[in-house]
C-alpha cells in the first residue's frame, strides 16, 4: 500500500510543479521548473521584517543543493540561505541576492 501512495505522491508533486511553476531556475548545470515567490518574514522578535525570495521545486530537481549554492532565476543570481524539504517530495529554498 505504501508504494502506491509514494507513486501517487510523486505524480501529484510533478503535476503541482508542472501547473504552478512560474519560472525556470538554473541549478548546477540543470534548468528546472520552480514556483518563484516572495514570502513575508519577520526577524528579531518582529523588529525587522521584509520579503524573502523563495523557490519551491521537486526534491529530485533540487537534490544536492546546500547553503551557499548559487541559483539563477530570470537572469538574477541568488544565493541559497536555507534548504527546507517538506517531507512530501517538495523542497523550498530561501534565497538572497
Amino acid at each position: 500500500m505504501s508504494a502506491r501512495f509514494a507513486d501517487l505522491e510523486t505524480r501529484v508533486n510533478r503535476a503541482v510543479v508542472g501547473h504552478l511553476s512560474n519560472a525556470m531556475a538554473t541549478v548546477g548545470a540543470s534548468l528546472v521548473p520552480v514556483v518563484f515567490d516572495r514570502l513575508y518574514a519577520e526577524q528579531l522578535d518582529g523588529e525587522a521584517a521584509g520579503y524573502v525570495p523563495v523557490i519551491l521545486g521537486k526534491d529530485a530537481d533540487l537534490a544536492g543543493v546546500v547553503y551557499g549554492d548559487s541559483i539563477t532565476i530570470q537572469s538574477q543570481l541568488y544565493s541559497v540561505v536555507a534548504v527546507e524539504p517538506d517531507g512530501t517530495g517538495l523542497t523550498r529554498l530561501r534565497l538572497r541576492i
